[in-house]
């Protein structure tokens, strides 16, 4: 092989591996691009981006809001912490979601 050919392939190599590293990383990336931002905003952004809607939901001690958003597809799930003030946060995101059966929970004893 040449030097210049060498360096070629060399070229169409890293521009392989870019193109699929990229490719791979997408969602996350998109998802992190809009890291932070206010609550309507985000959960818009992530039901056109990613088809994802809220799926569960809890309050934790500090007052945040803590949101699952699921495509119905369960290809992708994101993690949404909101403040009191309104601004949401992108906690995590990936893909497979998978819905677990609920168990009972018994009524407590008064």
């Amino acid at each position: 092989m040449t030097r210049q050919s060498m360096r070629f392939a060399n070229s169409l190599g890293a521009l392989a591996l870019t193109f699929t590293l990229s490719f791979m990383m997408t969602p996350e990336v998109s998802a992190q691009e809009a890291a932070c931002q206010n609550h309507a905003s985000l959960a818009t952004l992530l039901e056109q981006r990613f088809a994802e809607k809220p799926v569960a939901a809890g309050l934790e001690s500090g007052g945040r809001l803590i949101e699952l958003f699921a495509s119905a597809d369960s290809t992708s799930w994101t993690m949404v912490t909101t403040t009191p003030a309104g601004e949401s946060c992108v906690m995590a995101a990936g893909e497979y979601w998978l819905e677990l059966k609920r168990p009972a929970i018994d009524s407590p004893q008064v």
